[in-house]
């Protein structure tokens, strides 16, 4: 029996389906809680979007606090000019507005790779306890894993905001040892 950490996006759902779903569902639950065209709403997910990537792929953001504080601020400020584009007054609390809406929008999407949820129960049919290991938020993963009907297949989810640490780290692997008691011998990264 060993271990296995199957990454979420790239290996159980695909980001290229998730995309573009993600903007179009997204687009209608804010046209119709809080007004606007979906038009205004695609363009405003995109602008906020732009700057979120860019944002996140710069080397300094990371240095400005952990795992946790670096994407919360970075949620929030995604909100902020997502509500500025639309030209609608801002939610009161930005990260929690994002971390729901994430949630909501993800779920209600399957962006399971076809293979997905053959393979998971396969692996568990063999024994082997099945762990997602991804760099999003709780939200995010969750959100993916319910849409994908695969959230009650795993063992559990690890994610960059409960390891507060970026999957690239050691210091991300070493707490899945700490917490889960894995032996790395028996353990398997997909």
């Amino acid at each position: 029996m060993a271990d296995v950490f199957l990454d979420l996006w790239g290996v159980l759902t695909d980001s290229r389906k998730m995309k573009p779903a993600y903007r179009q569902r997204a687009a209608e639950l804010l046209c119709t809680r809080h007004g606007g065209s979906i038009e205004t709403w695609l363009r405003a997910h995109d602008v906020a979007a732009l700057w979120y990537e860019e944002h996140m792929a710069r080397p300094e953001t990371w240095e400005k606090g952990t795992w946790i504080e670096v994407v919360g601020r970075a949620d929030s400020e995604n909100i902020i000019r997502m509500f500025q584009e639309a030209g609608v007054s801002r939610p009161e609390d930005p990260h929690g507005f994002s971390k729901a809406l994430d949630l909501e929008v993800m779920a209600g999407i399957d962006a399971a790779f076809p293979d997905a949820r053959h393979a998971v129960a396969r692996l568990r049919e063999a024994g082997h306890h099945v762990f997602v290991s991804t760099n999003a938020t709780e939200s995010n993963a969750r959100g993916a894993l319910t849409g994908a009907r695969l959230l009650a297949e795993v063992d559990g989810v690890i994610t960059g905001e409960s390891q507060n640490a970026n999957k690239t780290s050691a210091e991300y692997w070493r707490g899945i040892v700490d917490r889960l008691g894995a032996h790395p011998p028996r353990s398997f990264v997909v």
